[in-house]
């Protein structure tokens, strides 16, 4: 009978870490900002910004933000939390924590995509927003046009999310890949 254990990849073992690492520092963050956003601001504070109608030009969801800043930021705990979740899944070879951590990164792209997206729109808007200062400020006191500051804004965002995107893809490629299916089968199966 071969009790030998499965071969571990280097490939799962390093991605696993690098995200446990991170996804347990963006845990930590995600709540200090949530102990800050609840215990040191004031509810009035909350209630104020909430009745502000978002700057012109920006997108819905902004005013939504605005509205439920609370809710927005114990939302944002969940996906660090699963992401924390399936690297611990993914370093200890449980095949949900493989299933779960390419679902999050699949989930990931399609997020950097409509935030490219949402990001354009608010491009637009506060070019739009520093115009209107423009026009309204008297001769020789206009501020800057910020329009070249706001491309290449959005030339960087650009770059770093389809190359982010480009990364996320290749980990799912690898972790869909025959030899790593094997070798989650082959630990699902030892234990």
């Amino acid at each position: 009978m071969n009790t030998a254990l499965p071969t571990r990849s280097t490939f799962v073992t390093v991605v696993a870490w690098i995200f446990l690492m991170l996804s347990g520092f963006g845990l930590f963050i995600s709540l200090l900002q949530n102990l800050m956003i609840h215990l040191l601001f004031p509810p009035e504070a909350f209630e104020e910004f909430a009745r502000m109608p978002p700057p012109p030009g920006m997108p819905a969801g902004v005013g939504w933000i605005f509205g439920n800043i609370k809710a927005f930021f114990a939302l944002m705990v969940l996906p660090v939390l699963l992401i924390f979740a399936a690297s611990l899944g993914l370093l200890k070879r449980w095949e949900w924590g493989r299933k779960l951590f390419i679902a999050m990164m699949a989930l990931s792209i399609v997020m950097n995509l409509v935030m490219l997206v949402f990001q354009g729109f608010m491009m637009v808007g506060l070019h739009g927003q520093f115009e209107a200062l423009a026009q309204a400020a008297p001769e020789g006191q206009a501020p800057p046009d910020i329009g070249a500051f706001l491309i290449g804004i959005s030339v960087f965002a650009l770059v770093y999310s389809l190359g982010i995107s480009a990364v996320q893809a290749w980990i799912i490629k690898r972790l869909v890949s025959a030899p790593i299916v094997a070798e989650f089968r082959a630990a699902s199966a030892q234990a």
